[in-house]
């Protein structure tokens, strides 16, 4: 499967470099892992810095790919724009769900 992804970028490696990749997708596998079990998570303190750690990693991640596409050494194409684009949109999510307020108001019924 890496092959066929990064032949999307034209981007071409040496068997070590796939292997690479292969570990780099295990480790996305893991992260994308925690993130699933961490969802009903009650609010806490856990949950807040772990979302705020998803943020820090996506945010640095998009600013890695902007880097990249403006680095004069590689030849990114067009798709480096989506990389940039989803970790936004990650970091983003993640960030709104670390600072929204879900404790429950209770209201008092009207009498």
């Amino acid at each position: 499967i890496p092959k066929d992804v990064l032949d999307l970028y034209d981007v071409p490696l040496s068997n070590e470099g796939y292997h690479v990749t292969k570990l780099f997708g295990a480790a996305f596998i893991l992260i994308g892992l925690i993130a699933w079990f961490i969802r009903d998570l009650e609010p806490s303190d856990m949950r807040k810095n772990l979302s705020i750690s998803f943020v820090v990693g996506n945010g640095l991640g998009a600013i890695l790919s902007i880097v990249n596409i403006f680095d004069d050494d590689t030849d990114a194409n067009g798709l480096e724009w989506l990389n940039v684009v989803l970790y936004t949109i990650i970091a983003l999510g993640f960030a709104y769900f670390a600072y929204i307020d879900t404790s429950e108001t209770t209201s008092e019924p009207a009498t």
